[in-house]
């Protein structure tokens, strides 16, 4: 997963080598805050027709600013569900088939669990097999709440898709960003795994703790009182 977004991020920035959509817009100048400025307070208009106004605005900075800041502000811009993300996420969905071989043995060899917080990233990783390879996928078929920011636009309304479809290869990638995301925090974790198990799962529970806390604190390396002596 790695690999595929670095390659992503890479072919992104190749297809735009000048402003990348993750650089922020130019600024439109210094103009721009005086006018905010002066339009800030409810005012009555000091001016009757578009003549008057530009003979105003050309009394504080030449037309050409303004015009110029017009320009930049018009420029094509990303839609407003839209992130620095999704260029190369684009990119990324069209890797798919290097995923597709592993997905159904990323669900069925490895024995999964999850905590609260990370059981609808599995939940919704184990589901991906079965919307592999079809035409079309509803809504109701996925967990729309996992996509957000750019990946919300390209599963749930994809150009290229007739309406009340998704695009489940987004949404392939999409789950799997939150499942690679889970698994480092081990809120997603493999089972009888020494690297990727739940650390949780070595803790003592409430009352085989309190049968064993005695002795724990008893051990000169615990003290019972870890503060006493301190200065």
């Amino acid at each position: 997963m790695k690999k595929l977004t670095a390659e992503a991020l890479s072919t992104a920035d190749s297809h735009d080598p000048g402003r990348s959509p993750r650089q922020p817009p130019p600024s439109v100048g210094p103009w721009t805050a005086r006018a905010v400025g002066r339009s800030g307070n409810c005012l009555p208009p000091l001016a009757d027709s578009m003549e008057a106004v530009w003979q105003r605005i050309e009394a504080v900075v030449p037309r050409r600013e303004p015009a110029a800041a017009l320009a930049a502000i018009g420029e094509p811009a990303p839609p407003l569900d839209s992130d620095a993300d999704e260029a190369w996420r684009v990119q990324l969905v069209t890797r798919f088939p290097t995923v597709r071989p592993f997905l159904e043995q990323l669900t069925t060899v490895v024995h999964f669990g999850a905590t609260p917080q990370g059981l609808p990233v599995l939940k919704a990783l184990q589901s991906l097999p079965g919307l592999s390879g079809r035409k079309k996928v509803a809504p109701g078929e996925i967990d729309t709440g996992l996509p957000v920011g750019s990946w919300r636009r390209l599963v749930l309304s994809p150009p290229h898709l007739d309406a009340g479809t998704v695009g489940w290869k987004a949404y392939t990638f999409c789950v799997l960003e939150h499942f690679h995301r889970m698994l480092r925090r081990r809120e997603i974790f493999a089972r009888n795994s020494s690297r990727w198990g739940d650390p949780r799962a070595k803790l003592l529970a409430a009352h085989a703790w309190e049968q064993a806390r005695p002795q724990v604190l008893a051990s000169p390396s615990r003290p019972r009182r870890p503060n006493c002596g301190r200065r």
